[in-house]
């Protein structure tokens, strides 16, 4: 009997492992600037059962005693099925699903020696290419010819060309929206027949989560994750001078990026331009920005002050290198710990020159800017109170310098704006991580062309009464201390009766639990966010109990709802949440995992009313997440959850409330594009009476 494959690949990497030399056995890169990093071709493939490798082999495989075996042909006017289909497959070991799988360890081959060979591939739906390419085996793999012909029904094609021959790795812009297309292959190769590792497209479909690569890179050596791996020593490379290079990341849940740091592994290997798109679903991509150049440093960094979060990132490069491909050692989406400006400043200035209490040495702008950004990240919070910019004159003060602070998982929050002088100081009093000086211009400042800081004095506060709630003492079994502005000289220990300092919802959810045991057996629950809490629920049921706390997001619902008692003896729960979650950029798997909990926190036997997240005005909102194509992708998962648990209605008015655009209309809402008025509840307060 044969050695199984599984034990001969094992083998064969094992040799693989022996005889390689860095940095050409895919994932190291030389610290070298003055040499190019080797670049792999051919590899050998795994020992499979229609392969032949003979010892001293370069890597060429050979098809051996392989049966032929061709698909049926499409009948006349029936188009390609959806996913992979070919036309002169060799055999099921190499079935066409292998050449769309992102694996460049399994392949699709071609029949051998038919001259001819077709492979097609269907989209679920409407789908937008950009760019097509191909990964050979080598160039001795390709075919003669290769077109690329497209549709969108799968019966009717549009030519768009010829791949350029002789190509291991050849690609094809596409740039339309389609259904189908079809790679037509002539020419027997030198091999008699070719052997694909994987067809990539861009951009990768919006469920394809983690790191993906554009045309022509080859992923078995360079892949495109090592650019997000947080090892420099792993690298993401570019094909050769193929001029333009897209790294796309989708992530599992929405990723904050503060400033985005492109880590090349010289000046000789970045493209002229690089432009950050972002985008919440995938297909809608936003241009945040070009990257701008840093030091010209080993190795050389790029970078883009982003400060928002999102769920999907693409990185397009375009323009050839020196060294013809570009070589990313890193990517990274966070602020460095002290100063920082990235792209902002003239290299011989730099940002630390501005904290390190000598007006002697100085920051200085970048001659080349409209604006300007001066960073910096302390370990931990800091309790500031007040900050002093010492600009070299009023000649090389800006328009306008804004300060804005942030904490590790906050948003960036405006403090205020300096006050006009060559020494201008803003009272802060705030307890910040992070400290971002945003500097404007205009005709008339900085009236030398760039800002000149000569030092900024940051002044700390140092009393302390508290730094946790540990450390305040409760007065009663009934109530609880906490520590307000903890770590500050604004830090006190707060009685729950000082009810000024208790947070909103903790205050609310004290008084709903102290008249939790008073709750009927006939009542009716209505739990929800500041919506819920605004509702008369006197007007939908009888005995309705109104536990609503504006506000409030899945998670935070699904906490205090095993508190309520009386969720096990009611009649009916009303569950109406989850805006405020889209609103704080929470994935849609996430908010519906929380409804699928929420949901198992209450007894079969009782009657459960799931409300639809209500339609929104995007023209007034401020939450850049919270769109209605979003709330209507949640909404959709959420009516199935409740469907599939049985004893639930769901509950959907968001076609009585909204206009033509899918918008809430405006005589239903207080003004906010999100809160209803009495005739919003109206409807819903109908709509929620009639399930009940």
């Amino acid at each position: 009997m044969k050695t199984s494959a599984s034990l001969r690949i094992a083998i064969y990497l094992m040799l693989m492992f022996v005889v390689c030399v860095f940095p050409s056995c895919g994932g190291g890169g030389s610290s070298s600037t003055s040499e190019t990093p080797t670049l792999v071709g051919d590899i050998l493939s795994p020992d499979e059962k229609e392969i032949k490798i003979t010892q001293g082999d370069k890597g060429t495989p050979d098809i051996v005693d392989a049966p032929p075996y061709r698909a049926a042909l499409l009948a006349p006017g029936t188009p390609p099925p959806q996913g992979a289909y070919a036309e002169g497959t060799i055999n099921s070991y190499y079935t066409p699903a292998n050449a769309f799988d992102r694996n460049f360890n399994t392949w699709w081959v071609g029949a051998v020696g038919i001259g001819s060979w077709d492979l097609y591939y269907g989209f679920a739906e409407s789908t937008y290419i950009d760019q097509l390419s191909i990964n050979f085996y080598g160039t001795t793999y390709a075919p003669t010819q290769i077109s690329v012909k497209i549709s969108t029904d799968g019966l009717n094609w549009t030519d768009m060309g010829a791949m350029p021959a002789g190509n291991s790795n050849p690609y094809i812009s596409i740039n339309k929206q389609i259904r189908y297309f079809w790679i037509d292959m002539d020419g027997n190769p030198g091999t008699g027949y070719p052997l694909i590792k994987d067809v990539t497209y861009t951009p990768p479909t919006p469920d394809m989560e983690g790191a993906t690569g554009g045309p022509g890179q080859d992923d078995y050596l360079y892949q495109a994750a090592y650019a997000f791996d947080g090892n420099p020593e792993k690298i993401w490379v570019g094909a050769k001078s193929a001029g333009k290079w897209d790294l796309y990341y989708h992530f599992p849940q929405p990723q904050d990026i503060e400033l985005l740091t492109v880590q090349f592994q010289s000046m000789n290997y970045t493209p002229a331009t690089m432009t950050l798109y972002l985008s919440d679903d995938g297909i809608n991509w936003d241009d945040a920005g070009f990257l701008g150049k840093g030091a010209n440093t080993t190795p050389y960094n790029a970078y883009l002050f982003v400060a928002t979060t999102t769920s999907y990132m693409r990185l397009a490069m375009q323009g050839n290198p020196a060294s013809t491909f570009p070589l990313i050692k890193d990517i990274t989406f966070t602020i460095p710990q002290g100063a920082f400006s990235g792209d902002s400043e003239n290299s011989t200035y730099q940002a630390i020159n501005a904290f390190d209490s000598n007006s002697g040495t100085w920051w200085v702008g970048d001659t080349d800017k409209e604006h300007w950004d001066l960073i910096y990240a302390y370990a931990a919070d800091t309790d500031i109170k007040s900050i002093l910019v010492q600009f070299y004159s009023v000649n090389h003060m800006p328009a306008a310098t804004t300060l804005s602070c942030k904490h590790d998982a906050s948003n960036w929050s405006q403090i205020g704006v300096f006050p006009s002088g060559a020494n201008t100081t803003l009272n802060i009093n705030a307890n910040c991580k992070y400290l971002w000086f945003h500097m404007t211009s205009n005709a008339a400042y900085p009236a030398v062309g760039y800002p000149l800081i000569k030092d900024i004095a940051i002044s700390v506060n140092t009393g302390i009464a508290c730094s946790s709630d540990t450390e305040c003492t409760d007065q009663d079994s009934l109530t609880t201390d906490t520590c307000n502005n903890p770590g500050t000289e604004q830090s006190a220990c707060l009685h729950l009766s000082d009810s000024t300092n208790i947070p909103y919802g903790d205050m609310l959810l004290t008084f709903q639990l102290r008249m939790d045991g008073s709750v009927p057996a006939n009542a009716t629950l209505f739990i929800g966010d500041s919506i819920t809490q605004s509702l008369s629920v006197a007007a939908v049921t009888e005995y309705g109990v109104n536990y609503g706390i504006g506000g409030d997001t899945t998670g935070n619902l699904l906490s205090r709802l095993t508190k309520y008692e009386s969720r096990n003896r009611v009649q009916a729960v009303v569950i109406a949440v989850g805006v405020n979650d889209i609103a704080r950029g929470v994935s849609t798997s996430n908010i519906v995992d929380n409804f699928e909990l929420i949901l198992a926190q209450i007894p079969q036997t009782t009657h459960v009313v799931l409300s639809a997240i209500l339609p929104v005005d995007e023209s007034l909102v401020v939450y850049n997440t919270l769109t209605n194509a979003a709330i209507i992708g949640v909404n959709a998962q959420a009516r199935t959850l409740c469907q599939e648990r049985g004893n639930c209605t769901f509950v959907d008015v968001g076609a009585s409330l909204a206009d033509a655009s899918g918008a809430i209309k405006a005589q239903y809402h207080i003004g906010d594009g999100v809160h209803l008025n009495t005739s919003g509840y109206a409807i819903w307060i109908n709509a929620l009476s009639a399930a009940l």
